[in-house]
This record gives C-alpha cells, sequence and structure tokens, in this order.
C-alpha cells in the first residue's frame, strides 16, 4: 500500500512537472508586447498587398496570414537573395542516385536527367515566403512554370494544399509552425521552429496587418 501510495505520489508530480514546462513555452506565445520593425510591416504591404490581395481571394486564404508570413521570411523586400540548403542539396543527390528512395513527393525517376544545377535550385528557397523549390513536384508543377511571375500564386496553392485547413480554421499557430517545419505546433513542449520568436512574432504581425488592411482595403 506504502508503495502504491509512493508511486501515486511520482506520477503526480511528474504530471504537475509537465504541466508547468507547457505553461512555460504557451507563455512563449504571449506575442502582444513584442516589438515589430515597422518599416517591415510598412514595406510589405506596399510590395506586396496589390497583387497578394486577388490571389488570396482566390485561394480562400487570409491575407493579413500571408502578409505577415511574407514578413517573417523575407522582410517584406522584392530582391530577396535565394536560400541554400545543403542539407536538401545531399538528400535530393542520394534521390538521384538511388541512394534513398524519395524526399517527399520527388522520386529517383524524376531526378534523373536533371543537371547538377538544376539540383541545388531544387534545394534553394523560392520568394517570398522561402518555400524551397523541390515542393513544386507536391503540386505538380514544372521548375520553368515556377520562375514565371506565377510565383506566388503557386506557392499559395501548395500553403492550401499543406495547412490551407489550418488557416480557415483559424488555427494560425499551427500553420506558422507547419510552414517552417512541416509539421503542426506540438501538443506539449517546446515549438520546433528554428528561433522560439517566430510564432509569437508572426502573430504580432498579422495584427499589424488586420489593421493595415482595415484601414486602407
Amino acid at each position: 500500500m506504502k508503495r502504491f501510495g509512493l508511486a501515486g505520489i511520482s506520477i503526480l508530480l511528474l504530471g504537475l512537472m509537465t504541466y508547468l514546462v507547457y505553461l512555460q513555452y504557451r507563455s512563449d506565445y504571449d506575442y502582444k508586447s513584442l516589438q515589430l520593425n515597422q518599416n517591415i510591416v510598412d514595406r510589405t504591404y506596399a510590395n506586396y498587398h496589390e497583387q497578394l490581395a486577388p490571389l488570396a481571394r482566390k485561394h480562400s486564404l487570409p491575407e493579413n496570414y500571408l502578409l505577415a508570413l511574407i514578413a517573417l521570411e523575407s522582410s517584406g523586400r522584392k530582391i530577396i537573395p535565394h536560400r541554400f540548403e545543403s542539407h536538401v542539396h545531399e538528400k535530393l543527390k542520394l534521390v538521384k542516385n538511388g541512394k534513398k528512395s524519395n524526399l517527399e513527393k520527388v522520386q529517383t525517376s524524376d531526378l534523373k536527367n536533371v543537371s547538377n544545377e538544376t539540383m541545388k535550385q531544387l534545394a534553394s528557397s523560392l520568394v517570398p515566403f522561402q518555400i524551397l523549390w523541390y515542393k513544386s513536384y507536391e503540386i505538380g508543377v514544372s521548375l520553368e512554370e515556377l520562375k514565371n511571375k506565377r510565383t506566388i500564386d503557386l506557392s499559395l496553392k501548395w500553403i492550401d494544399l499543406n495547412y490551407g485547413k489550418y488557416l480557415r480554421e483559424g488555427r494560425f499557430q499551427d500553420a506558422f509552425h507547419y510552414h517552417n517545419t512541416g509539421r503542426k505546433l506540438p501538443r506539449m513542449g517546446p515549438p520546433k521552429t528554428y528561433n522560439k520568436e517566430y510564432i509569437p512574432k508572426g502573430m504580432r504581425y498579422m495584427d499589424e496587418f488586420t489593421l493595415l488592411l482595415a484601414q486602407k482595403g
């Protein structure tokens, strides 16, 4: 009986510690006091609102979230250097050489005649949302299509396919986490984003763009 009592107390203490950890990480999402760079807000709106607004309506995605995502990923700039992800390039090479069966939707047969230069491009990010080029295989478009002026339209197609449901349900923290990590926000423990402020900043940017869109349309 004594042993059972000690075991019960241990379980209760473990549960309490887990809950405290949960509260600690959830407190990171108290984003209202975060300070933002207003220049990034203004630049993002000026550079992307006009082009983004009709495409957001087309895909039934909230523009305030999309503007916030551009602010996070590209600081609202028009001229943005592509990010090359060397670890993704190595994985793609393994797929091409038949040493790895696939990387998500990319299979060995897809890379059979792909040049080294294109392989590097596939492992680079597509601006302004910084979606990796190899994700094009998920939405069934060619690299040539991604190079033209439909970049934003096709990026929204990928967003809609992968986590548009979260956006339409108002699950914006899950949406930011999925965009950055490929997974929704963990129910317990810390987020897996590269920067712990990625989600709080995204939520703050959303607030700013909500106000801006209400003022300017």
